[in-house]
């Protein structure tokens, strides 16, 4: 290969005769921070010849960015350190596009705008046109996420700077058996125009419910002082949620 192994495992997967589709989840120690690529192969020699190979990339990383939309060609993106529920500040966000007219393939990765995130951890701006970009975070001199082909802007002027209150939820894995408990984190933000806020000390309600919409569990939380609450709940027995 190309680059160096981190690490590798085998999994024997169930051979499903409905080819309905499945998912299953595997657990890991972990990797250092940092973007890695991973191969999966039917064949343990990865061979190409009547083998069959999937992959895909990831970030391992304690960081998360997202973003929010305020009408007015105004975008906020946030960072945040989700090991202590605190927005992330002075880091670098570049946000970059691929320009198709470009001749040369090595000139097409183009740098749309870029700037430093707050105290609040978000960094603001207007888009001057509609653009699918990626969104490069660097912190300490170090790159630390980023988002790949997900952020398409609009460009168009509704006339009224709108309010959001978004609440960004983050669990501890993808895929929970019934008797598993889902430990949860939400980081909640005011937007208006180009101007945000972090929602402190304000109780939000939270519930889960299962496929059919019926409540589960619920129950209150109230952010801290960075916005953020955390919480759980345990996937009961007998129920699809």
């Amino acid at each position: 290969m190309l680059y160096p192994v981190a690490a590798n495992m085998q999994q024997k997967l169930p051979n499903d005769s409905t080819y309905f589709k499945n998912s299953t989840e595997l657990y890991h120690k972990g990797l250092p921070q940092g973007y890695y690529i991973m191969l999966v192969s039917a064949k343990e020699d990865f061979s190409g010849i009547n083998n069959v190979l999937v992959y895909n990339g990831f970030w391992s990383t304690k960081y998360a960015v997202y973003s929010t939309h305020t009408g007015n060609k105004n975008y906020t993106y946030f960072v945040a350190d989700m090991q202590n529920n605190k927005p992330l500040k002075e880091a670098k966000v570049v946000f970059t596009y691929y320009d198709f007219r470009e001749e040369k393939k090595e000139n097409r990765d183009k740098t749309y705008i870029e700037g430093i995130t707050d105290e609040n951890g978000a960094f603001s701006f207007k888009a001057e046109k509609s653009i699918s970009v990626d969104a490069h975070v660097y912190y300490k001199g170090k790159k630390v996420i980023a988002t790949n082909g997900s952020n398409y802007l609009h460009y168009y002027k509704s006339g009224r700077s709108l309010s959001n209150i978004n609440t960004y939820f983050y669990t501890d894995r993808n895929i929970y058996r019934p008797g598993q408990t889902v430990y949860f984190k939400g980081i909640t933000v005011n937007s208006i125009g180009n101007t945000n806020n972090l929602v402190v000390s304000k109780t939000f309600n939270v519930e889960l419910k299962d496929v059919n919409g019926e409540e589960v569990a619920k129950g209150e939380y109230t952010s801290n002082a960075y916005g953020s609450f955390s919480g759980s709940f345990v996937i009961p027995f007998g129920r699809a949620t």
